[in-house]
């Protein structure tokens, strides 16, 4: 009996083995199908399929071939470095941009692989996290229809493992150009100079579930337990200050050493469009925030200058208690901090989901598949896929909003009430499914 279980596990580890790289072959396949596909549905139907912002980053590309600002193109919000990037559009392939996401998916999937590998998840785990990035809906919209979250997901998964690997000076270079490329990684300088001040232990594959420590006076009052959050505070910035300062240096030289430069050759119109327009935009339609109803009536409501700063509140205490809270297990942490800044955000849109849906695979491994298979998230706390309601909450509630978008948008409906509470069924979702997270870890806290 015991050589026929030895034998068994054996062969199912030779099979994953060998599942691996035609997990990559498929998704490949797929990838490459999908861009075709976009060229004719670009092509032929009114609807195209490729992501308005790719033909906004290849006329931004199109201008600096020609020596004019990218900034010329309306609409254009991002960082030169994106344009420059996807200069090979213009002179070569129109879909240059769209291989270059594509890749950026592998090097995710690949970083899964490392990540879990460097933590002796099994061969099952790792092939089974990485096939719920890879072919993962979103995932594969996203980089087909031209979305460079992948490349932002690709940094950060880089930061992780670098980090968890003890190459701390490379992790916050690359920290620092994320930053510039998009300004959301900021969040996570908290959890990742709490990790570093702490030393705190790489997860090993026996702690890989067990990796935070709850606190044992569960019966501490709030006074005291604030008092000594702050004392941390004021003793991480210290540590960071006088025994991080390499990391500190590496973190400062890269970010602003690559703002200088676009700022001397841009000036304060790459400030305005990079980063100015993004903390104070607003947006009134294609929006799942219930905030874009706020911003709709804001002309015909009293003490509108309140509302643009007080939503921002709850957003940065969310982050900043999730960045305390859960500093010690680090991958769960940017998980449930990037779902709450999503969730709570004035500005809210699918391509965002891509962004915590990357740091699945690696916070929670054991979650995508259990012994027999693959289940849904919610297995961490014993149920299986037609019992995750969490799930199905989320799943539910942005059908509903697509579908009320859908006719605000397109059918020209004055909807905009209903769609304000479909944005609110859609917080309540992504809350649900943050505090089943945390639920579920804290049960293995005990």
């Amino acid at each position: 009996m015991r050589s026929h279980a030895l034998n068994s596990a054996h062969s199912s580890r030779y099979i994953s083995c060998k599942l691996a790289p035609v997990v990559f072959q498929i998704a490949a396949i797929l990838r490459a199908l999908l861009i075709m596909w976009s060229v004719v549905q670009d092509a032929y139907c009114e609807l195209p399929f490729t992501d308005l912002d790719y033909f906004v980053f290849t006329d931004a590309a199109r201008y600096m071939v020609v020596g004019i600002s990218p900034y010329e193109r309306f609409t254009y919000r991002y960082s030169p470095v994106v344009a420059a990037s996807l200069i090979p559009n213009v002179l070569s392939q129109p879909f240059f941009g769209k291989l270059c996401f594509v890749v950026g998916d592998f090097m995710t999937g690949w970083l899964v692989l490392e990540i879990l590998s460097f933590c002796g998840s099994s061969q099952r785990t790792k092939v089974a996290s990485v096939i719920c990035w890879l072919f993962n809906p979103f995932t594969l919209a996203m980089s087909t229809r031209g979305s460079f979250e992948s490349a932002v997901s690709t940094a950060m998964l880089s930061i992780l493992l670098l980090i968890l690997s003890g190459n701390t000076f490379l992790a916050c270079a690359v920290l620092g150009l994320v930053i510039h490329l998009r300004i959301y990684p900021v969040i996570y300088l908290i959890p990742l100079c709490c990790f570093l001040c702490l030393d705190c232990d790489v997860p090993d594959a026996h702690s890989w579930d067990r990796r935070i420590e709850g606190s044992k006076d569960r019966r501490a009052n709030y006074f005291t337990v604030a008092i000594k959050s702050s004392c941390h505070i004021f003793s991480a910035i210290a540590s960071i200050t006088f025994t991080r300062r390499l990391e500190l240096l590496a973190l400062c030289m890269s970010s602003i050493s690559i703002w200088l430069l676009c700022f001397l050759f841009f000036g304060s119109e790459f400030q305005s469009e990079t980063y100015s327009y993004h903390l104070g935009r607003k947006d009134v339609r294609h929006n799942f925030s219930p905030l874009f109803y706020v911003e709709y009536i804001a002309p015909r409501i009293p003490f509108r200058a309140m509302y643009t700063f007080t939503p921002v509140l709850p957003q940065m205490v969310t982050v900043c208690l999730v960045g305390f809270k859960f500093a010690k297990d680090l991958p769960v942490c940017l998980l449930l901090q990037t779902i709450g800044f999503v969730a709570l955000n004035k500005v809210s849109t699918a391509q965002y989901f891509v962004w915590y849906m990357s740091l699945i695979p690696t916070a929670l491994p054991s979650g995508i598949v259990q012994c027999s298979g693959c289940k849904s998230l919610a297995s961490l706390a014993g149920q299986d896929l037609h019992r995750a309601a969490a799930l199905r909450f989320w799943l539910s509630a942005q059908f509903l909003w697509l579908i009320v978008a859908y006719h605000v948008e397109f059918c020209g409906t004055c909807a905009f009430l209903l769609l304000w509470f479909a944005s609110v069924v859609f917080l309540c979702a992504h809350a649900w499914v943050g505090t089943h997270l945390m639920t579920a870890r804290t049960k293995f806290m005990r």
